[in-house]
């Protein structure tokens, strides 16, 4: 292995299984969002779970809450499925490596969508499709990287952001779609629930740069697992 270069910039590391080391990697994010594939994949192939977890306004006012998360990852058909879920992964890869948190915008963007619906879309009484988390992993991993890539690059993350959210705001003022859809004929798209998603991706984005401001504690070594080094060349 050959001597430490010091004009390598200092990146984070961890260690995962089989002693591998990733930069940025966060192995226990990596099963979450295979596990949160694969369970949207599960559902699909079972129209009695389908009905047990989509978005149904009835239920949840009769206090079945948790159809607020899950009805974010039941979808209408195969092709609707294929695509919203190929984005959801395609976006997971992408966003692991970047930022912390990838869990947690899921999980946030999930309860922030299903709220949407409840309050801001009085006429719908069903709901399914994880397409608005996809907008928030597509704002969040925008955000990040405007932040992380240099001025320069940041005006055009930024500009493709907002053209997105454009997109978004005047689908949902209008109800009129402006591309394709994946969803069925006779289900109408939410606007509402994409804006919503970018926004909290977009927020999440800023407030991952603030954390990564703040010291740790114990040092950059602590807890043992993950370390801040200079990168290394080995033959």
């Amino acid at each position: 292995m050959k001597a430490v270069d010091p004009e390598t910039v200092n990146v984070h590391v961890r260690r995962v299984p089989g002693g591998a080391v990733l930069p940025g990697a966060r192995s226990w994010e990596r099963l979450f969002w295979i596990g949160a594939t694969a369970f949207a994949l599960l559902v699909h192939l079972s129209p009695a779970v389908q009905s047990m977890l989509e978005f149904d306004r009835g239920h949840i006012a009769a206090g079945q809450t948790w159809r607020l998360l899950t009805g974010n990852f039941v979808h209408y058909s195969w092709a609707h499925l294929a695509a919203n879920l190929g984005a959801f992964a395609a976006l997971c890869w992408i966003a692991e490596g970047r930022s912390r948190g990838l869990s947690g915008v899921v999980a946030l963007s999930s309860l922030a969508v299903g709220l949407a619906v409840f309050g801001l879309a009085d006429g719908v009484t069903t709901y399914r499709g994880v397409s608005g988390v996809d907008c928030a992993l597509l704002a969040w991993i925008l955000m990040t990287m405007a932040i992380q890539d240099g001025r320069r690059k940041a005006m055009a993350w930024i500009g493709v952001l907002a053209l997105v959210a454009a997109k978004s705001v005047i689908e949902a003022l209008t109800g009129q779609v402006l591309l394709p859809t994946s969803a069925p004929a006779g289900v109408a798209v939410v606007g509402a629930t994409h804006v919503v998603g970018l926004a909290i991706g977009a927020a999440a984005g800023l407030a991952g740069k603030r954390l990564e401001k703040r010291p740790r504690p114990g040092g950059a070594a602590g807890g043992g697992q993950t370390c801040s080094s200079a990168a290394m060349r080995s033959s």
